[in-house]
């Protein structure tokens, strides 16, 4: 199934641009790197409105609380308004994995199979530090 997800993510964005692109896209071939959350099933999927909601909190509280994460501020801050633009549309939250600790967070519009967003975040256990 892992193999079938990332596949499936594969051929779907290999030709598109978004932030994160040119290191995720590659990683996919690569064996380490799983796929630790995806929605195939378009029943369990949930609008954009209801993403909109969490991040618009959460871009609130890094700008009061955590300063020091511009760059993930400016991901969120990017995801929030593209979700505002869509309501109604469907949202599938792809997540994937490294072994060092770098997890992409990437989500889809389902209803017009585009890339709304997403951001990296590292584990307690990475020796990742700066920008990705």
């Amino acid at each position: 199934m892992v193999t079938d997800d990332r596949h499936i993510f594969g051929e779907r964005y290999k030709k598109h641009s978004f932030k994160y692109a040119d290191l995720l896209l590659p990683a996919l071939n690569d064996q380490g790197l799983k796929v630790i959350h995806s929605q195939s099933d378009e029943n369990s999927l949930l609008p954009c409105r209801h993403y909109f909601r969490i991040y618009a909190i959460r871009t609130k509280r890094l700008t009061e609380y955590y300063a020091d994460a511009p760059e993930l501020l400016a991901d969120m801050t990017a995801l929030r308004d593209e979700l505002e633009k869509t309501p109604d549309d469907l949202v599938n939250l792809w997540l994937f994995t490294l072994p060092e600790g770098k997890t992409f967070s990437i989500f889809e519009n389902v209803t017009n199979r585009t890339i709304l967003g997403g951001f990296i975040s590292y584990d307690n256990n990475s020796s990742v530090t700066g920008n990705a």
